[in-house]
């Protein structure tokens, strides 16, 4: 059992650092009939597994709803411009609760909290974060080549530094030698 916890600890942390989440909303929004409030968020390609918009509303009065549309940037440019029908990668009416939304690719997204459709104002505390099961952490291929360019210089002298001890050495042991038996070379 005492060699198994080790490695069971090495594991979760390991799964865990494999996800994360980012806030993106922690507000009190006032909305008043027919009106919109909305938070602008990126997901990279690093965070794009399993990636998903998650988060809680708690409504006053809490007889209301609030919609919750997830679009597109450009989708949502078009939506709040013209209000014309767009391509909606989420929806959800809901009232004081839980959601959950998935993200379907990287990008540039808005996350829409409307009062459409209700005959009050309402006051909303929301809470909203992207979560994901993927590293989060950003690569550089540029970066990581010059890592491997210096990596590959450095074994490269290092290389060069051995050789030269080595050939000192034998020379050194070849030179005492002939000294040693009083031949000339």
């Amino acid at each position: 059992m005492k060699r198994k916890l080790p490695l069971t600890i090495v594991v979760l942390l390991g799964a865990q650092s494999l996800a994360g989440t980012v806030p993106l909303l922690d507000d009190t929004l006032h909305l008043a009939v027919g009106h919109y409030r909305f938070v602008g968020f990126r997901v990279e390609p690093e965070q794009v597994i399993d990636a998903f918009v998650e988060g809680t509303v708690a409504l006053d009065p809490d007889t209301g709803t609030i919609e919750l549309i997830l679009l597109h940037v450009d989708d949502f440019e078009r939506w709040a411009g013209s209000g014309l029908d767009v391509d909606t990668l989420g929806y959800s009416r809901i009232g004081s609760g839980s959601f959950s939304m998935p993200i379907p690719g990287f990008g540039d997204y808005r996350l829409v909290v409307s009062n459409r459709g209700n005959y009050q104002s309402v006051r909303a505390l929301c809470t909203a974060s992207l979560s994901f099961s993927g590293s989060g952490v950003k690569t550089d291929p540029l970066i990581f080549a010059f890592h491997l360019a210096l990596a590959l210089i450095a074994l490269a002298v290092v290389i060069i530094l051995v050789v030269g001890v080595i050939k000192t050495w034998k020379d050194g042991r070849k030179s005492h030698r002939s000294r040693s038996t009083g031949k000339s070379i």
